[in-house]
């Protein structure tokens, strides 16, 4: 797998419901599919999380997902903070393994799911898209 030396940062700062604009508007225009849910710890390691996951992948597939996103750096990243604390996450890889994977994946977490201390952890497979367009709907 590829890993990409720098990442975009793009924070988002005491406004919440415009985040939530733009992040559904994001997974309008971009995401492909979900591939993973599940809700656990907020900083509880990926890979140890119970995920539901979506029957149309092998597991297969998974296991080199969650590799890839171990291995690489994302090459962007988006936090949303209210009130000084991280309230949701979207972190998006470009993983490609030379074999059968090559596609842009993110990561979104969002904390103090459904009321609780817990966060919701997803896997989504996005759209094969330009990357600076990516990019540029969370400026």
């Amino acid at each position: 797998m590829k890993s990409w030396s720098t990442s975009e940062l793009h924070i988002f700062k005491d406004c919440e419901d415009y985040f939530a604009e733009k992040l559904h508007s994001f997974h309008e225009e971009y995401v492909d599919c979900f591939l993973l849910i599940g809700v656990d710890a907020p900083n509880k390691d990926i890979e140890s999380i119970k995920m539901t996951k979506n029957p149309e992948f092998s597991t297969l597939y998974y296991k080199r997902i969650i590799g890839g996103i171990k291995y690489v750096k994302p090459i962007i990243s988006v936090n949303s903070f209210v009130d000084k604390k991280i309230n949701a996450s979207c972190d998006i890889y470009y993983l490609n393994n030379y074999e059968d994977i090559e596609d842009f994946y993110m990561v979104q977490k969002v904390g103090g799911w459904q009321g609780t201390s817990q966060s919701c952890h997803q896997v989504w497979k996005l759209l094969k898209e330009n990357i600076f367009d990516i990019n540029e709907h969370w400026l």
